[in-house]
């Protein structure tokens, strides 16, 4: 709160400003322009990123929700490179998660303890990278958050594309939400893990069977992405950008996933 005071009305007036960190461009608005190739260890870079981030959220008792790459931004003074390169484009860049809109917490602020799955009346979320737990309108929790990494990793290893489901714009909301909740309904690990995407298997298996209330082992999931990438298992020694979330906003049940 900045108390301001106008000199020549001789009055006080309380006025309240937002400041907000100033970030660069989206990593959606940069794999477009890669027309949707970059290299694995780019996008090893991404998803061990976000993973981090994502573990930063559920450690403050929120499931973030709204997982794509138009909510993952790098830094304002990083400069990325514009053609295509096999190294990893983000070394010595900074990665921030923003946009905290639909994030819901998963502890019962009563008790302490981890909410119970329900029914909610309104999606909320990504209907492309979110899970089909999300698309069933059921309240999510930690796993959810890591489908999405999945669903979004994917994505981005097969240039774009994800099995059975039309990235088509001119598709109107309810279409594109029936058409992406049918997809991950009849999906196979072997639909969804096509192709680039083959090396997700491990990791997918692992998301895909965590319960409700299940704390993940993100340590094992890190490793797990380490050794699928094995090309560029070096760049699992360190880590060569920084990771961050936007500070713009706080910080049946329990049967096997769907795909």
């Amino acid at each position: 709160m900045i108390l301001f005071t106008d000199l020549v009305a001789q009055h006080e007036e309380l006025l309240s400003y937002m400041v907000m960190p100033r970030y660069g461009q989206n990593l959606e608005a940069f794999f477009e322009k890669q027309k949707c190739s970059i290299s694995n260890a780019s996008i090893l870079e991404i998803i061990r990123g976000t993973l981090s981030m994502l573990e930063g959220v559920h450690a403050a008792g929120y499931s973030y929700n709204d997982l794509k790459l138009d909510n993952i931004m790098v830094g304002f003074n990083n400069r990325l490179s514009k053609e295509y390169t096999p190294e990893n484009v983000f070394a010595g860049a900074s990665l921030h998660l923003v946009d905290f809109g639909f994030a819901t917490s998963f502890v019962d602020k009563k008790t302490g303890l981890h909410i119970s799955q329900e029914e909610v009346e309104t999606f909320r979320g990504n209907m492309i990278f979110g899970s089909l737990n999300q698309l069933n309108f059921l309240k999510t929790s930690r796993r959810d958050d890591l489908i999405s990494l999945l669903y979004m990793s994917i994505y981005m290893l097969n240039q774009g594309k994800l099995t059975g489901i039309d990235l088509d714009t001119h598709m109107v909301n309810t279409e594109a939400f029936k058409l992406a909740r049918k997809a991950k309904q009849n999906h196979t690990m072997d639909d969804l893990c096509c192709d680039n995407a083959q090396i997700m298997k491990k990791f997918a298996n692992e998301v895909l069977n965590l319960k409700f209330k299940e704390q993940p082992d993100y340590k094992k999931l890190d490793k797990i992405l380490c050794e699928a990438f094995s090309e560029v298992r070096d760049h699992c020694e360190t880590n060569s950008s920084s990771v961050e979330m936007s500070d713009d906003e706080p910080m049946d049940e329990d049967s096997k996933n769907s795909i």
